[in-house]
Order: C-alpha cells, then sequence, then structure tokens
C-alpha cells in the first residue's frame, strides 16, 4: 500500500508541475534570434592571379561595414602556387559569412639570361 501512495504522489507532483523546460516568453518574442540577424549586402571576395614577384600577396574582402571582423585564413603568400582563401566576415546583428577565392602566383619568367650559338668539335679528350 506504501509503494502505491508513493508512486501515485509522485504522479500527482509532476502532473501538477508540467514539464521543467517550458517556454516562459510571450508569443510575440518567440521568433528565433537567426531571423532577427541581418545579412551583409555586396561583400565581395575576388580571386587573383599574379606572377611572383618576391612579395606578398594576399585577397581582401570588399565592400564590408568599417565595423566588421574579418578574420582570414592561408591568407598573404609569396612562393609561386595555388592558395584557396578564406574569409569570416562577423558583426553584432549580422549572420556571420564565409567566403572563399583563390590566390595564384604564378611562375615568374627567367630574365636577363641568354646563350649564343657556338659549334664544338669534340675530340674525346
Amino acid at each position: 500500500m506504501k509503494k502505491i501512495s508513493l508512486l501515485m504522489f509522485l504522479a500527482l507532483f509532476l502532473v501538477s508541475c508540467g514539464p521543467t523546460n517550458q517556454n516562459t516568453s510571450s508569443p510575440s518574442s518567440s521568433s528565433s534570434p537567426s531571423s532577427e540577424l541581418k545579412e551583409f549586402s555586396n561583400l565581395t571576395f575576388n580571386s587573383k592571379e599574379v606572377t611572383y614577384d618576391g612579395s606578398a600577396h594576399s585577397l581582401i574582402v570588399n565592400n564590408a561595414p568599417n565595423d566588421a571582423s574579418i578574420i582570414y585564413q592561408n591568407n598573404e603568400h609569396i612562393d609561386a602556387g595555388t592558395y584557396n582563401v578564406s574569409a569570416t566576415v562577423s558583426k553584432s546583428g549580422y549572420k556571420t559569412t564565409i567566403l572563399e577565392a583563390t590566390l595564384t602566383i604564378l611562375k615568374a619568367p627567367i630574365k636577363g639570361i641568354s646563350f649564343e650559338d657556338q659549334t664544338f668539335e669534340y675530340d674525346a679528350k
């Protein structure tokens, strides 16, 4: 009898308390935070192709608001090659945006070296 009384008491207690994770906000404020965030407009992050010149080259995000935070990954290279670069743009009240572009550094042509034609006779010595 004691076991049944205790179980009934617990059942009644749980029913009267209801779920522990109820949303207590009013219906007018029930929209999700992501729907309140703005999207950046007119951001550009263009790929670039340059010829090796011994200098560091990098890509930049254009048209970002002045107070936006921009974090680049795999940006700024010197050696010839192809590099995938990403930029994460964030600002309070805006959706974080990830942009991707390619930085290509071409090999530089060799300049200033010339070979004059000459003929030699092989004498096996």
